[in-house]
């Protein structure tokens, strides 16, 4: 009898433990798929561009390239026998989603040296407020810009847009001399470069030429 006792406890002892685990591996399933859950909603899908922009991916992975086509308007006014120019820049660029965390920044620069404001000093305000004089910085990181995550055949892109403002001013020898450049230069076609790459990479880079026009106000 006392057999047959301690035989239906040590039953009821395995079948209460065998219950015990059943319920911790449902526990732990049912954890599991908990966090997925949470996991998955957390994750934010970046904005696809619109379907009528075509860039080369295999190009991003070696320099930012430009994309849209902003014009670039120079706005003259004169003063007497002063010519003003104000050029505000306008650059929206494509970059490699992974080489925009890792490289040390973006590097951008403009080449006035082949328009008509070659040679001619400028201003310029810098995002931290300062005003220079012939100078602006070539790191993206140090200019006030938008910066959008982006797809494109689903790949992850950086979309980054900005403008800055040059004003360039030269006196002429009269108010003659200087209408007559103006006049020259509201018909002329002129044009401006600008120049990418990932820093410290020396070996690629992207530039593109774009036209530069100039506009009386």
């Amino acid at each position: 009898m006392m057999s047959v006792m301690l035989y239906f406890r040590l039953r009821n002892s395995c079948c209460i433990m065998n219950n015990m685990n059943t319920i911790k591996i449902t526990s732990i399933i049912i954890a599991l798929f908990f966090f997925a859950a949470c996991k998955k909603e957390n994750v934010v899908s970046p904005k696809k561009l619109s379907a009528d922009t075509t860039v080369d991916l295999s190009t991003i992975k070696l320099a930012p390239v430009f994309y849209g086509s902003s014009a670039q308007v120079v706005n003259t006014t004169l003063t007497g026998q002063n010519l003003s120019f104000a050029y505000t820049e306008k650059v929206a660029l494509l970059v490699d989603s992974a080489l925009y965390h890792d490289s040390w920044y973006i590097y951008f620069s403009e080449d006035f040296s082949k328009s008509k404001l070659a040679g001619m000093d400028y201003t310029t305000k810098l995002s931290w407020g300062v005003e220079s004089t012939n100078y602006v910085p070539d790191n993206v990181n140090q200019v006030t810009k938008t910066v959008i995550d982006t797809i494109i055949n689903q790949t992850k892109v950086v979309k980054i847009k900005f403008q800055r403002t040059f004003n360039f001013s030269k006196n002429y020898t009269s108010d003659a001399a200087a209408n007559k450049k103006l006049d020259s230069l509201l018909t002329m076609k002129d044009h401006i470069t600008f120049t990418t790459r990932y820093m410290p990479d020396s070996l690629h880079q992207h530039s593109v030429t774009t036209g530069l026009s100039y506009s009386k106000q």
